[in-house]
């Protein structure tokens, strides 16, 4: 049996930037697992964390894997941190 290979995304460090300056503007994206190593992206905000928007495409939650779930985290910090 061969083995597969376990895709893990590595953010390049100005995605690290807009994230961290998305946190400190109270804006943070998270991972919100589902079944069969599947996510949900869930937004909130870290101050009232009770507050949960899902990211939805025709009204209903989309989800990832892992790997695209946090490449989709990633580009989401980037947009957000050109937005504030």
């Amino acid at each position: 049996m061969a083995k597969k290979k376990i895709e893990i995304y590595s953010p390049h460090y100005t995605e690290v930037e807009a994230m961290v300056y998305c946190v400190k503007k109270n804006i943070a994206y998270s991972l919100e697992a589902n079944t069969n190593k599947r996510f949900y992206i869930v937004k909130y905000i870290p101050s009232d964390y009770k507050n949960v928007i899902y990211l939805k495409e025709n009204n209903k939650k989309v989800e990832f894997s892992e790997y695209k779930a946090t490449k989709k985290i990633m580009e989401l910090y980037v947009n957000q941190s050109k937005l504030l």
